[in-house]
């Protein structure tokens, strides 16, 4: 019955969700390329203020979904496969989801579905930054060269965005 009736996981900072305005979530695994959305949310650790929250996540189903809710402002970050060079940076908008097909997942449900269905529950924060890096490899254990450039440069892209913008919650949007 629980299933039923909440079908997503409660996200387990609840208790620290008023403090959490923004949210960084790098999505991966640990094989080769496709670990970068991880690799960023580690060069980013210890650099943003208070207030932004980072998150690695290992599939982007019902988490990505719960992940999404009650924060002004979301930044995912995955590996794409679009036949671009390993390494080129793309920001999308969420409303350019429509024309990049979900590709296919072991999960069975990507990052462009679990943002339609988090459009469809009115979960989707006012603000949403898409970030893909290409992918090259997915054999080894690291990321290649040009993937961990790609990783670098983001982050500090991102680390500079953050400290540009305001840390605390406006009081007209707070509740």
């Amino acid at each position: 019955m629980h299933f039923l009736r909440h079908p997503f996981p409660r996200y387990d900072s609840a208790a620290r969700a008023q403090d959490v305005i923004r949210r960084v979530i790098g999505i991966g695994s640990p094989f080769g390329d496709d670990a970068v959305g991880w690799r960023v949310i580690e060069l980013l650790r210890g650099r943003l203020a208070p207030g932004v929250e980072l998150l690695a996540l290992d599939r982007p189903g019902p988490g990505l979904v719960t992940a999404l809710e009650g924060v002004e402002h979301a930044v995912i970050i995955d590996a794409i496969r679009s036949g671009e060079s390993a390494g080129t940076l793309r920001r999308i908008a969420f409303e350019a989801l429509e024309r990049i097909p979900d590709s296919p997942s072991s999960h069975g449900f990507g990052v462009a579905h679990a943002l339609r269905l988090a459009a469809a529950l009115g979960s989707l924060p006012p603000r949403l930054d898409i970030h893909t890096i290409e992918l090259g490899e997915l054999a080894g254990d690291g990321l290649s060269p040009e993937v961990e450039t790609a990783a670098q440069t983001l982050a500090e892209q991102l680390a500079d965005e953050f400290r540009a913008m305001p840390t605390r919650r406006c009081p007209a949007s707070a509740g």
